[in-house]
């Protein structure tokens, strides 16, 4: 289906007005959010070395999933987006591009197509019950789906490493080089 990245053409205009409008406020609604989730993150005291790039991840999902579901990282909702979106990635970047289904023995990609269509219905799900948890949500359930299907992009195993690993490379670029 038509997505965002296609910003050429006559043919997106109006998806791109749609979402541009969808979208506007949510740069304001970041800072309190992602500062929310900051703050709380390290707050948490940790009596061991950590893995910095781990942390980051964990401090990514909760800044994703906080933002694009209103989720917090103590819902159970949380542990299933993030356990459904890592089979997600593992099935798009398999080396074994095929789905089989021999019935004790799924491939990666079929358990990666399943886990998008679990995820699908789970954020859709979610969105019907709390209208508010999505930024971009409309009231027009028609679109619904819409929003629900770039909800799994945004929050994307993809996306959270992405963002994980931007945060590593700041923060070691910050205290290494004074």
């Amino acid at each position: 289906s038509p997505n965002l990245l296609l910003t050429d053409g006559e043919k997106h205009t109006s998806m791109r007005q749609t979402w541009e409008t969808r979208m506007k406020d949510l740069k304001e609604m970041l800072r309190s959010v992602v500062g929310l989730h900051t703050d709380q993150h390290f707050s948490e005291p940790s009596i061991s070395e950590i893995d910095m790039y781990e942390s980051l991840k964990t401090l990514s999902w909760k800044i994703l999933l906080g933002t694009f579901l209103d989720l917090g990282s103590n819902s159970s909702l949380f542990d299933t987006i993030e356990s459904l979106q890592e089979d997600l990635l593992r099935g798009q970047f398999s080396l074994f591009p095929v789905t089989v289904n021999t019935g004790f023995w799924h491939s990666p990609r079929k358990k990666g197509k399943e886990a998008n269509r679990k995820l699908q219905a789970r954020i859709s799900q979610h969105l019907k019950e709390k209208k508010s948890a999505c930024p971009f949500a409309t009231a027009d359930d028609s679109e619904l789906e819409d929003v629900a299907k770039h909800s799994v992009l945004f929050t994307s195993s993809l996306a959270v490493k992405a963002l994980a690993s931007l945060l590593t490379a700041l923060l070691l670029n910050l205290f290494l080089y004074q």
